[in-house]
């Protein structure tokens, strides 16, 4: 996993880039950028150190602070076409390009009280996942990334926030991060993980979960579950 330096990443421009093949969808970041504060995260900003978004993410998470508009209504003035998404908020897409935005008030953690919102900066304390903590402040050009630093530094994975609403999603997320970037699991992961195993009959019921919930999302896996499952009924 490359680090994004500070001192040639491009990220603003990268993306208005993408968005430039997209004026409606474009049009509408650059409205909402006016009107508020706009954060990118999780996967698009981690892989934009390695291919600078040459390869569309798979999507744009973006939330929006301070803003005192009601969201769809905007969404709908630039003649988009909303879906409702699992966070209060809304999927776009069109063509390749797909985006899901809510306002930052609407974020799980911060709903359910789990973690108090003061700032804009409280955001990294809501992931599940230290890989996840990095954060790019459209309006300021600027990351929020401590936590995922300290990953850097280790090398290990670990859990941020361990309330949330789609274990059996993040618990794979942790095994492609584990693959994908030949990292350890901490030792706090490694008990979340023993401990959700208990709601199943079994260690192979719930290794199969996960791989069912990977082939799910990725239609593919880049995970030996066998070679998982095996450390845990030897």
């Amino acid at each position: 996993m490359k680090k994004i330096d500070s001192k040639d990443y491009n990220i603003k421009k990268d993306f208005y880039d993408v968005l430039s093949n997209h004026p409606q969808v474009e049009n509408l970041i650059k409205y909402l950028e006016a009107k508020s504060n706009i954060l990118l995260f999780g996967g698009s900003v981690r892989d934009y150190g390695e291919n600078r978004f040459s390869i569309i993410p798979r999507d744009f998470d973006m939330v929006v602070a301070d803003l005192d508009e009601n969201l769809e209504e905007i969404i709908l003035m630039f003649s988009l076409v909303p879906q409702k998404n699992k966070f209060n908020g809304y999927k776009i897409r069109m063509n390749n390009l797909k985006i899901d935005i809510w306002k930052i008030q609407d974020t799980w953690a911060f709903k359910h009280n789990e973690v108090v919102y003061s700032s804009k900066k409280d955001l990294n304390k809501t992931v599940f996942l230290n890989i996840d903590s990095i954060f790019y402040d459209l309006n300021e050009d600027k990351l929020i990334d401590e936590r995922f630093i300290d990953r850097e530094k280790i090398n290990t994975i670990d859990i941020v926030l361990s309330s949330n609403p789609f274990p059996e999603l993040n618990l794979m997320r942790a095994f492609r991060f584990k693959y994908k970037y030949k990292l350890t699991f901490s030792n706090r992961l490694n008990e979340y993980l023993i401990n959700w195993m208990k709601n199943f009959d079994n260690e192979y019921e719930a290794i199969n979960n996960l791989r069912k919930t990977e082939l799910n999302r990725y239609n593919k896996s880049i995970i030996d579950w066998d070679k998982e499952l095996q450390k845990f009924i030897n």
